[in-house]
């Protein structure tokens, strides 16, 4: 997977990006490969917005496992993906 990302969604993430802390980072991207039943609505909203960030950026793609179950799937390890989308948030090309 590459980053494939146009230059005003690139601006859009990396100012979403910028007001989050690494830990922040981590968190959100862990809850969005996660089952959705076992957060709460406000955390799942806020995972969603960074994973279209990721999916954009070609780490993730979204995958349907079902009512209830993930959404999103990678050939990536969850920690490459934040590393990258943390490297991206930095303007370090990956």
């Amino acid at each position: 997977m590459h980053m494939q990302i146009d230059k005003s969604g690139e601006a859009l993430g990396r100012a979403l990006l910028s007001k989050l802390t690494d830990e922040e980072i981590k968190e959100r991207i862990g809850i969005g490969f996660c089952q959705q039943k076992f957060w709460k609505r406000s955390a799942w909203d806020k995972s969603m917005k960074i994973m279209k960030i990721v999916c954009s950026l070609g780490l993730a793609k979204p995958f349907n496992y079902g009512h209830g179950k993930g959404k999103y799937t990678s050939d990536l390890d969850i920690s490459e993906v934040v590393s990258r989308v943390i490297k991206f948030r930095d303007g370090i090309a990956a």
